[in-house]
């Protein structure tokens, strides 16, 4: 059962420690570690806005940190392990400038 069906605190913890474990064994290497540090830190945010435990919303801020980081941080990871070239790099992608058509590389949003 869900928080909003029972107002069972016990849902809220369940749900923060779930999508803890699921960022804990991607870890930050996996394609989809973003979703799930975003996840947590949305868990992490509704439990404090229920309960006001100041440590989930802490532990919020970390992993909504990441994720509002990840495009920069995985084009750093990208330069530092050799993959220098954009299409290489996860958070790039092709564009042209409309007023000299000339291509050049953006962040993803």
């Amino acid at each position: 059962m869900t928080y909003e069906a029972t107002g069972d605190v016990t849902s809220l913890h369940q749900a923060a420690r779930h999508s803890r474990d699921a960022v804990d064994t991607a870890g930050p290497e996996h394609p989809k570690y973003a979703i799930y540090a975003s996840n947590l830190s949305s868990a992490l945010r509704f439990e404090y806005e229920q309960t006001g435990t100041p440590e989930a919303l802490d532990e919020a801020i970390g992993h909504g940190y990441y994720v509002q980081a990840r495009e920069v941080l995985s084009d750093i990871n990208a330069v530092m392990y050799g993959r220098h070239d954009p299409p290489s790099r996860v958070g790039l992608a092709q564009a042209v400038d409309t007023a000299s058509g000339k291509p050049y590389w953006r962040f993803r949003p």
